[in-house]
């Protein structure tokens, strides 16, 4: 019966569905819904975030705007990374790595920080250039498949190019005769 109610509620409610059915269900499929929470969870609390990163309509510092992405990339590497395993999340880090070594860029220009974001973005996109259907080793979706990339289609129909044409903006002029930028270049050259 509270299923029955519970799929007339407004599709808008976020993981109704999902949150009613932790009520109920047990074991592998209990675990595999919680999983898909928290997914869908800190997925959307990423998309909410491209207003405060991205969008020019809000008037926030750049330095606070680097200070919320370096924390919403915690959040995702705490939740979807383990060992270089990115499940359905590499595009997303690679973008989020590419802003964030923008903002650092033109805040305090570390030069260390913008290194870990190549690095970072380096580790990402081998994963998606050696990626095979898999199941995902991070604890809290270690009962979930992942069977692609997945991300916007304005940006995976032709990924390779998109990086590139970030990466080759003037941003990083000062970068680009760094072993791990040229290393970065090399590695998304191979997205196939």
């Amino acid at each position: 019966m509270a299923e029955h109610y519970c799929k007339q509620l407004p599709s808008y409610l976020l993981l109704t569905r999902n949150v009613m059915k932790t009520g109920y269900l047990k074991d592998e499929k209990l675990l595999t819904s919680i999983q898909i929470n928290i997914c869908d969870l800190v997925s959307e609390i990423g998309r909410e975030s491209e207003f405060v990163i991205y969008n020019n309509r809000m008037k926030i510092s750049n330095e606070c705007k680097k200070e919320y992405l370096e924390r919403l990339i915690k959040i995702e590497e705490l939740v979807f990374v383990k060992d270089n395993d990115y499940g359905y999340h590499a595009v997303s880090t690679i973008f989020n790595n590419i802003e964030l070594a923008k903002l650092e860029i033109k805040t305090t220009n570390k030069e260390d920080v913008v290194i870990s974001c190549f690095n970072n973005i380096i580790n990402a996109v081998k994963y998606i250039v050696n990626f095979k259907p898999h199941k995902i080793q991070s604890p809290f979706m270690n009962n979930i498949e992942c069977t692609k990339i997945c991300g916007y289609s304005s940006v995976l129909g032709n990924l390779k190019n998109n990086i590139l044409k970030e990466l080759n903006k003037d941003y990083f002029n000062q970068y680009t005769n760094y072993e791990e930028y040229m290393m970065l270049l090399n590695i998304v050259n191979k997205i196939k």
